[in-house]
């Protein structure tokens, strides 16, 4: 073989081995074993998905189609987890015995608690990471239901995540946080909450407001 056939040979084996690489999911489920202990959890850039519950299939509400206006993820929130996702929007619902994940109206086919018991478990295994879920009472879906405080705090309290769940502080730094689960709130459920509250999230259509 010439030099420049084996060139080329080369070059084709490259270009074949290349197209390879590119059509390969590259694997973010663990990609915080990489960043120091001694980092700041305040300052890394944490990606995040906003209704997470989605990907795990939505309702229809009368007549109105849920996988034409509800669905904002399409995958689970395994999937989502193993794309690098570490913080989760979800937003429960008071359904009967238990508190489901609601976009507005639009019920989904997830409940907090399995979704909790999802995520705890990514945790064990991956325990490089950490994880946010930031919750809000979707009141829509369940009509301002009163049972919703009471049911958060009690399911918040009770295994897996009691064992995971780890309170707010600034100053947190993610040796510290590794295998634990931040629950943060935007609505009050007790005086003592799992995590923390996060406040002055009010919409304004005044940009500078």
């Amino acid at each position: 073989m010439n030099i420049r056939r084996a060139l080329l040979v080369t070059i084709a084996s490259g270009l074949m081995h290349g197209i390879g690489i590119l059509t390969t999911q590259a694997d973010n489920s663990a990609w915080m074993g990489s960043v120091s202990d001694d980092t700041f959890v305040s300052q890394l850039s944490i990606p995040g998905t906003h209704d997470a519950g989605t990907g795990h299939g939505v309702n229809n509400y009368l007549i109105v189609s849920g996988s034409k206006y509800a669905v904002t993820q399409e995958k689970t929130l395994t999937e989502q987890w193993n794309s690098g996702i570490r913080a989760f929007v979800l937003r429960p619902g008071v359904d009967g015995s238990r508190l489901r994940i609601y976009h507005g109206l639009i019920s989904t086919n997830l409940y907090f608690d399995d979704a909790l018991s999802t995520l705890c478990g990514l945790l064990d295994s991956h325990p490089t990471e950490m994880c946010i879920v930031i919750i809000r009472h979707e009141s829509d879906g369940d009509d301002n239901n009163s049972n919703w405080g009471t049911k958060m705090k009690e399911l918040l309290n009770s295994n897996p995540t009691k064992s995971h769940a780890v309170n707010y502080t600034p100053m947190a730094k993610l040796g510290n946080m590794r295998g634990n689960l931040l629950i943060l709130s935007r609505d009050n459920y007790d005086t003592n909450p799992v995590g923390g509250y996060i406040t002055g999230t009010g919409f304004n259509p005044n940009f500078d407001n």
